[in-house]
């Protein structure tokens, strides 16, 4: 019988999908992946021929295929200029995008096109949202393997353990959730906590979550472990970048970001490992105290922060942003980002936006979205220009040399007729 149903398995996948492998652990999928994508867990990329973006992931998608053998995840990619109603049906916008399928739930990744970020994401994905470490051990192993996980502790029923779980679903997508029994309660250092309990690890260091009145009722229950969590899921200093930025301001943070560039090599030059270094010592120095109004981090490319700005800021700078508003803050003039500028410095710079003494600018208006829109759309250009100056010469040339042509026969047209008509010589009468 398990035979029969594996052998079923491998049909489905190499002739009932019409799948070919082309020598690696990819496979070519085709419209007939729409009849056993919910037969196993699937990481699909869809993509392009044309796409440079597609191509640069490439290598690192067949790196992740490779270190999913062994595994039931099955990793495929789709050509969506081919196989259309593919796309169609899984309202694919943009290219690459990658999806995990597991029965019927669809999940889209959105973060960093690395092996390991897209590889976590897959691993997550596969399993429950909670996992129940048997044993003192794993959560050991746990700690050396995430740098940022939740940890439930206690025996697992009850209202806590039920708001836990769903928040866990919830988040599942981007964070890795636990479950540990009670006697592992010491690994955590926390000898005083009232079990059950939630944490947080995060910068090497566990956080208990506030303990809530027994009272509460269950969906009051749910919003504070749901919101907790969402507060506390990301380390107090990171990366931003396109795939995590939308997501810290979810947070309702401000977000305390030191604008950087790294050159072709991708390395920074001291003048900014100085302040990302300073940012960094102060998230971690002041954490207790700016925990829970800022969430730091740092940029490689000032893209994102110019596009909020709305204008090209200097590298390096720092700039905060409201999450709730859009609205920004930058140091006064009288802040240079130099080799005088300290910690203590961005302290009070930071103390002055929570009393509300800093200038404030942007937002998130119906006529600053335009503005923002119309930046975007010039750097976008400006972009395109530098990348590929012959290509936007005929993007852009060839329509206007058309509409000029245009242009000139409609009005010149008619003074060409004129002056024919002008030229032409009058009839003579002919003479008895």
């Amino acid at each position: 019988m398990e035979f029969l149903k594996m052998l079923k398995s491998v049909v489905l996948v190499f002739t009932l999908a019409g799948i070919c492998v082309n020598g690696s652990r990819v496979i070519e999928l085709t419209e007939k992946f729409l009849e056993i994508k919910e037969d196993a867990p699937w990481l699909v990329k869809f993509y392009a021929p044309w796409c440079g973006h597609c191509r640069r992931l490439e290598p690192v998608f067949y790196q992740v295929a490779q270190a999913l053998v062994g595994t039931e995840i099955k990793v495929g990619k789709l050509d969506c200029t081919r196989f259309t109603s593919v796309a169609q049906e899984f309202s694919i916008k943009g290219f690459p995008t990658i999806m995990f399928m597991k029965g019927k739930e669809v999940f889209t990744y959105s973060g960093d096109r690395s092996k390991d970020d897209i590889l976590a994401f897959a691993k997550r994905l596969s399993g429950p949202a909670v996992k129940v470490l048997a044993t003192c051990a794993h959560l050991d192993a746990v700690i050396r393997g995430h740098d940022l996980f939740f940890l439930y502790v206690g025996e697992r029923t009850g209202t806590l353990w039920n708001a836990f779980q769903g928040a866990a679903f919830a988040f599942q997508e981007r964070h890795s959730f636990y479950a540990v029994d009670a006697m592992c309660l010491n690994k955590l250092h926390e000898p005083t906590v009232v079990l059950p309990a939630v944490f947080v690890h995060k910068d090497k260091v566990y956080h208990a979550m506030p303990p809530v009145s027994h009272d509460v009722s269950t969906k009051a229950l749910n919003e504070t472990v749901y919101q907790w969590i969402n507060h506390e899921r990301f380390p107090s200093f990171l990366k931003v970048n396109h795939g995590n930025f939308y997501q810290l301001l979810k947070l309702k943070k401000w977000l305390v970001i030191a604008v950087l560039e790294e050159d072709t090599l991708g390395d920074l030059t001291n003048e900014m490992l100085q302040l990302q270094d300073i940012i960094h010592r102060l998230a971690l120095q002041e954490e207790e105290s700016f925990r829970q109004w800022f969430q730091f981090g740092w940029m490689s490319n000032p893209e994102i922060a110019n596009s909020v700005a709305m204008q090209n800021l200097d590298i390096p700078s720092i700039l905060v942003i409201n999450a709730t508003t859009l609205q920004y803050l930058l140091p006064n003039d009288d802040i240079k980002i130099d080799e005088s500028f300290s910690e203590s410095r961005c302290a009070d710079f930071l103390k002055s936006v929570l009393n509300f003494s800093a200038p404030v600018y942007g937002g998130d208006t119906y006529l600053i979205n335009a503005y923002r829109a119309l930046f975007n759309a010039k750097t976008s250009l400006f972009q395109m220009w530098e990348g590929n100056p012959v290509l936007m010469s005929v993007l852009f040339g060839l329509p206007l040399g058309f509409l000029s042509l245009i242009c000139y026969s409609v009005c010149c047209g008619d003074i060409f007729e004129a002056a024919e008509e002008e030229t032409l010589p009058e009839p003579h009468e002919k003479e008895d």
